[in-house]
């Protein structure tokens, strides 16, 4: 009994005090313990990070896929497929201008990118610096430049669908089953966007990957918030935003080095491979 009443009176209790427990320590008791951030959380979220970035390259490759590039005819022919010799006459009520047009001919106005003509069938492009787009594998431009609209228009929906479904899944599987099956379809669709032979065909996969791309990177930063605590969860997730201005710098690399979006998507597509083999290392958030 002498040695309680000492040790009562070294933690200046008394006997007398009513047995009332002690308020719990602040915050997360986990987190009290361990640290809100440490080396394992950082070498984890950088493995996220190298796994859901390049992904979003697909985003800024629309416009460069894309891109302006002047045009001339290389072939027209009448109704009953008759050529019709050049020169070509191509007039401009609204301007009051006229041309003569021949095979080859590019125009010197900086927003004309070239002149149509009505029987056209086949059109060459100026490959001073691109050596292939989307415009130039399926002669986009005239009466069928809109379809490079509905393109991108098709994969903008992608994100916006991408971003929900992403959330569905994650909560019901996991987010690291979510970011691991978005990176390998988006991987997998991305090549084969860059052999579709077929415009329709290309349309449909490259709103797959388009889709799969935003997915990945909308898991990949709700599972850094939820590994970080305390301060460091607005630091490490503002710091996941990061990936959008080096994709940037990604997809203007490769479009200035390779010129060609064949290669575009493979080269994007293997570092989103890389991603989808360190994705083995992470935990479950």
């Amino acid at each position: 009994m002498g040695e309680e009443k000492e040790k009562l009176e070294d933690k200046d209790e008394k006997e007398t005090d009513p047995a009332i427990p002690k308020a719990a320590p602040k915050g997360d008791q986990i987190t009290n313990v361990i640290g809100e951030v440490g080396r394992w959380q950082l070498e984890k979220i950088l493995i996220v990070f190298i796994a859901a970035a390049p992904g979003l390259a697909h985003i800024f490759h629309a416009g460069f896929i894309t891109p302006k590039q002047r045009f001339w005819c290389e072939q027209a022919m009448n109704a009953a497929g008759e050529d019709i010799p050049p020169p070509w006459t191509v007039e401009y009520p609204e301007k009051n201008k006229s041309y003569l047009v021949y095979p080859g001919n590019m125009t010197t106005d900086k927003k004309l990118m070239g002149h149509c003509i009505p029987e056209c069938v086949d059109y060459g492009f100026d490959h001073s610096f691109w050596v292939s787009t989307m415009i130039t594998e399926w002669d986009l431009v005239c009466e069928k430049s809109w379809l490079k609209t509905l393109a991108k228009l098709l994969l903008f929906t992608g994100f916006a669908l991408g971003s929900f479904c992403s959330g569905l899944v994650s909560d019901k599987w996991g987010r690291k089953t979510a970011i691991w099956f978005s990176s390998v379809v988006m991987c997998i669709f991305g090549v084969i966007t860059s052999f579709a032979p077929w415009y329709p065909l290309f349309v449909v996969t490259w709103w797959v990957t388009g889709t799969m791309a935003i997915a990945c990177y909308t898991a990949a930063f709700v599972w850094t918030m939820e590994v970080a605590a305390g301060k460091w969860k607005i630091y490490l997730g503002m710091s996941m935003n990061y990936s959008w201005p080096i994709c940037r710098l990604i997809i203007a690399g490769l479009a200035w080095g390779l010129r060609d979006w064949h290669w575009h998507l493979r080269a994007i597509s293997a570092l989103v491979a890389v991603g989808s083999v360190i994705l083995y290392f992470l935990p479950e958030s």
